[in-house]
């Protein structure tokens, strides 16, 4: 008989063999959304990482924030459609979301309201992973999603992870940040 904890990492274990099995495969499909006729506008990107965000399990509402202007604001991005998830605005470098964004980094936290970091939206999503979205040194952003059906898992981080890397320099491209291919 198995301990939960021997469980739970063996489950881990099958969906990290999963992603690194599926992965190549999706993201052939992820960036055939991006061909050049599509490269001229930041939306179909948005709206293709967000649905594939919102894919995550635990009934997942994914998200895209772009930094405004000065980058101390991020804001819900064109093509978004407000896929309903508690998050759509962060203050760079406050909460778990702002936090990732000055970092340029990535955070799973299973549980927000038991985080003293989490803003009142990051709360209301229960379980929150966030990676930051970067073209080349900019950070221009963060990919996510909030999940209240239950915790996200190393896995699910991984695949936000690769999500936002492909997604980076996607828009990266149409805002003009970073040259195109």
């Amino acid at each position: 008989v198995l301990e939960p904890r021997a469980v739970e990492r063996r489950l881990e274990e099958a969906a990290r063999d999963l992603i690194l099995r599926e992965v190549p495969r999706a993201q052939g499909v992820f960036l055939a959304r991006f061909e050049p006729s599509a490269r001229d506008t930041v939306e179909p990107v948005v709206h293709a990482a967000v649905t594939e965000l919102s894919r995550l399990p635990h009934d997942a509402r994914g998200f895209v924030l772009l930094a405004d202007g000065d980058g101390g604001t991020l804001r819900t991005a064109p093509g978004a459609d407000g896929e309903g998830g508690p998050i759509a605005e962060a203050r760079a470098g406050i909460g778990i979301v702002g936090e990732a964004a000055v970092s340029g980094g990535s955070e799973l936290v299973e549980d927000t309201t038991a985080d003293p970091r989490a803003t009142g939206p990051e709360r209301d999503g229960g379980s929150l992973v966030v990676a930051a979205l970067c073209a080349g040194d900019v950070t221009l952003g963060v990919v996510g999603a909030t999940a209240t059906g239950g915790p996200f898992r190393s896995a699910d981080l991984e695949v936000v992870t690769a999500i936002a890397a492909l997604a980076g320099p996607a828009i990266g491209r149409a805002m003009g940040v970073v040259p195109g291919p």
